[in-house]
């Protein structure tokens, strides 16, 4: 095996932090930084839930300058260079990746707790109506689960495709011919080996770096066992596809990418700008590693019972230069007319000590998350 390169932990923060566009925050712009951020990272986990902004939407306001939700989904609703589909789970991809993704389909993408069987006149009874419906149709337009159990399968194969989103409600329309066709081919990759030995360096990638054998980073990749992960990783390091870093004081062997290695040699040290990081983002995917080289410990509360909470339930890390140095629980106050977006609880890490400059940044960051859910910002005052 190669020998590891030795970095401390402040190279290891900052290659992390500028593989995922984040040092400096908000460095790029426009539709054309949104695409920028997916052709490097290829995907993006997605979730419904919408507070202060979905996840996604919070994780493109961190990186794209004046981003917007309608931004976003033009991208994936009208120019359809992304999509809705599944890949380390419910995510947004890039469109020239479906071929690559054939090996990772399988009908338990989008219906993870149930196996109930589909009658096929049920599927043949919802491609009938959905071919009456080109604008698509929401899940509750079919009250009969066996119904929406034939949405969801059909989904999984690309025989239907999320045509836009209303909020939380997915509608749902037949997929065109040219697509379906697309998601059923298999020739791709040769054999499963080889897709292995893709997604793997894909989703080291996606997230800048990969602690050990990582379950969080390389989760949802079917075949791809505890066993098979490490013979993949061994591999590829050994042939260089994948670089292994030893970071100070840590035991585990780091990997990132080979085009990655030039940015532990980078000098210039912008000047430190705020941002919110997202629940789900690419960043967090490794919480163990977000502890290791951050010292910052993050949980999405938002499923946790409220006596169990330490925070709130959507608690944001608050990024600052190189570090994490607080969360924020961010609040629409639709009361006041127009609707503020207010900080309702903030909490400093320890050993943080707040600058005039540093409350300046935040101030910025709350600015433009207003700016992307199309409301006022708040007055912070943290010092």
């Amino acid at each position: 095996m190669p020998t590891p390169l030795n970095i401390s932990i402040k190279q290891a923060r900052r290659l992390l932090l500028k593989r995922q566009y984040l040092w400096p925050p908000r460095s790029l712009r426009g539709d054309e930084g949104i695409m920028s951020f997916f052709q490097r990272m290829r995907f993006a986990q997605f979730d419904p839930v919408n507070i202060i902004g979905t996840s996604p939407c919070i994780a493109l306001a961190a990186r794209v300058r004046d981003f917007t939700p309608a931004m976003l989904a033009a991208h994936l609703y009208e120019h359809r260079v992304l999509n809705d589909q599944w890949d380390r789970c419910a995510s947004i991809v890039l469109d020239e990746d479906i071929e690559a993704l054939y090996y990772n389909r399988g009908d338990t993408n989008w219906r993870t707790r149930s196996r109930m069987p589909v009658p096929e006149e049920v599927f043949q009874s919802v491609r009938e109506q959905l071919a009456q419906h080109p604008e698509g149709l929401p899940s509750n337009s079919f009250p009969d689960i066996h119904f929406r159990e034939a949405l969801l399968l059909m989904l999984a194969v690309g025989d239907v495709e999320i045509h836009h989103r209303e909020g939380q409600r997915r509608f749902f329309a037949l997929a065109p011919e040219e697509r379906r066709k697309r998601y059923q081919d298999a020739s791709f990759f040769p054999n499963r080996e080889d897709f292995f030995r893709w997604i793997v360096q894909r989703r080291v990638g996606s997230s800048g770096l990969m602690m050990a054998y990582s379950s969080y980073i390389l989760q949802s990749i079917r075949g791809l066992g505890a066993l098979k992960r490490r013979e993949v990783v061994d591999s590829l390091a050994k042939e260089g596809q994948l670089i292994s870093l030893q970071v100070e004081n840590l035991k585990p062997l780091f990997y990132c990418l080979p085009e990655d290695v030039p940015l532990l040699e980078t000098t210039d040290v912008p000047s430190p700008r705020a941002a919110f990081i997202a629940p789900l983002d690419n960043m967090l995917w490794d919480r163990s590693m977000v502890h290791a080289l951050f010292d910052f410990r993050y949980r999405w509360e938002i499923y946790t019972k409220d006596d169990k909470r330490l925070y709130g339930p959507y608690t944001l890390p608050v990024l600052y230069g190189d570090r994490l140095i607080a969360r924020v629980q961010l609040r629409v106050d639709s009361s006041a007319k127009p609707a503020v977006l207010r900080v309702e609880q903030w909490w400093w890490e320890a050993g943080v000590k707040p600058s005039r400059t540093m409350q300046q940044a935040v101030q910025v960051a709350l600015n433009q998350h207003a700016h992307m859910l199309g409301v006022d910002p708040d007055e912070v005052a943290l010092l």
